[in-house]
């Protein structure tokens, strides 16, 4: 599962699946009931807040974070084939707008590989998903822009501190 939040669009998660082929057969369909559905919010400064990124708040235009599941079928001998989630290495990318050196030094971070925490928490009160991670490392930083603006777009890299922890997604 990857999830991407651009400003000025909706929040998604974006799944990919591996499953093992099954005959199609009818069936009847299930009831949908939508009567708990929420309006979707657009990332925006008032729908978007407490974004940090190693420390500082910066200006956030886009984040991206892939789960990056290692799955592979197995099959064998004497058993069903099965599908096994084998490793997975957090990455993703960041694009925040270009602070002054003197405020964030984005470029020494990542030379010095240095690990920090990545924040930012979406949807109005009592409906809100928060997304930490404790270590992040930067990597690939590069200038770019957006509407004339000066941008750093970085690589991440979601570093575990004990087994599976790389990140949490909260909903609060």
């Amino acid at each position: 599962v990857t999830l991407s939040l651009t400003v000025e669009q909706i929040p998604v998660y974006r799944f990919s699946f591996t499953g093992q082929y099954v005959v199609a057969t009818d069936s009847a369909p299930g009831a949908t009931t939508l009567t708990a559905w929420q309006q979707p919010k657009v990332a925006t400064n008032a729908n978007t807040t407490a974004f940090s990124l190693h420390s500082f708040g910066a200006k956030l235009t886009e984040l991206s974070i892939d789960l990056a599941n290692a799955d592979v079928q197995r099959p064998v001998i004497g058993a069903a084939t099965e599908v096994f989630i084998t490793d997975r290495k957090p990455a993703g990318s960041v694009t925040v707008d270009a602070s002054t050196m003197a405020d964030k030094n984005w470029f020494s971070i990542v030379e010095a590989a240095t690990l920090g925490a990545l924040a930012i928490t979406h949807g109005p009160a009592a409906n809100q998903v928060q997304i930490n991670a404790t270590k992040v490392q930067l990597t690939q930083p590069r200038y770019g822009e957006r509407e004339g603006v000066m941008t750093v777009q970085m690589g991440l890299i979601l570093v575990p501190t004990a087994g599976n922890d790389e990140i949490e997604i909260v909903i609060l």
